[in-house]
């Protein structure tokens, strides 16, 4: 884990994000009704096989983990009740979450099923997460980022996250909700 450097992170204001808390819906780029909604543990056994179904192309970092023993083992860490998903007609496309670290802050994962990239799942995904963090209590959030993938540093530059150093895997991006 990295530590934090002397830049600050940026508040982001409640509004930017509040519409999308879950539970809400959008209709995405491609037509399709995308509902946002917490996790709960029922939903362990869709995301195993959301997790199963990622493309090679689409793991980061070693995540999400490509065996299924590897993959609950993850969600037995990450799964909680701050995580929020992303469901087309019953099937989980999409999970973010916010896992904490030691220093009280909360590094922010998310993944979305290749079918549904480049349609603004995504993005609405980490406004309905951010959302409903900030409802749990949530204040520091930090992410990682490949210094090299501009179209995700794009993203989370418009949700107001800002460049706070480097760490293991990258680039740190931080925000406080």
């Amino acid at each position: 884990m990295a530590s934090r450097s002397s830049t600050e992170s940026h508040r982001v204001p409640c509004h930017e994000h509040a519409a999308l808390a879950p539970p809400s819906s959008i209709v995405d780029d491609d037509d399709r009704r995308i509902r946002y909604r917490t996790a709960d543990p029922e939903d362990r056994s869709s995301l195993v096989a959301m997790y199963e179904d990622f493309a090679a192309a689409d793991r980061t970092q070693g995540l999400p983990p490509v065996e299924r023993s590897g993959i609950e083992a993850w969600l037995d860490v990450v799964l909680d009740d701050a995580s929020v998903l992303a469901v087309h007609d019953g099937r989980i496309v999409g999970h973010v979450m916010f896992v904490a670290d030691d220093a009280g802050e909360h590094e922010l994962g998310v993944f979305v099923h290749q079918y549904y990239q480049d349609a603004g799942v995504g993005t609405n995904l980490l406004r309905a997460g951010l959302a409903h963090a900030g409802r749990r209590g949530i204040t520091d959030v930090w992410l990682s980022v490949a210094p090299r993938n501009r179209r995700a540093r794009a993203v989370y530059e418009r949700l107001e996250f800002v460049e706070d150093g480097e760490c293991d895997h990258g680039i740190r991006l931080s925000t406080t909700l």
